[in-house]
């Protein structure tokens, strides 16, 4: 059985653009995670000669550095996805705010 609180959030027009903001975050950052890891390893997979190409000095390859970018993308995804829950955090403690005011 549904609460009529269950069915006051989810009527609430805040709740339900929390939910597609989360949504599309949520698909846009994993999206875009696949498609890096993924073209990464398309590239180990069919790119060897490129990556195993020396950079000057020959002291490291360019694979090491893309190694290197998929390293720093992973901290800024997660540290972006950081700011996002944040954000998340405040618009449903807004919600919750603005049901405790109305408690019909």
């Amino acid at each position: 059985m549904v609460s009529s609180l269950n069915v006051r959030i989810l009527d609430n027009p805040f709740y339900r653009r929390l939910c597609r903001k989360r949504r599309r975050c949520v698909l846009r950052l994993g999206g875009l995670t696949l498609c890096v890891y993924c073209g990464f390893f398309a590239l180990i997979a069919f790119g060897r000669t490129l990556l195993a190409r020396p950079l000057v000095g020959g002291v490291a390859s360019i694979g090491i550095l893309m190694g290197l970018g998929i390293i720093a993308f992973s901290i800024w995804i997660v540290w972006r996805y950081g700011r996002a829950a944040h954000h998340f955090d405040r618009l449903t403690d807004d919600i919750v705010q603005e049901l405790k005011r109305c408690p019909h």
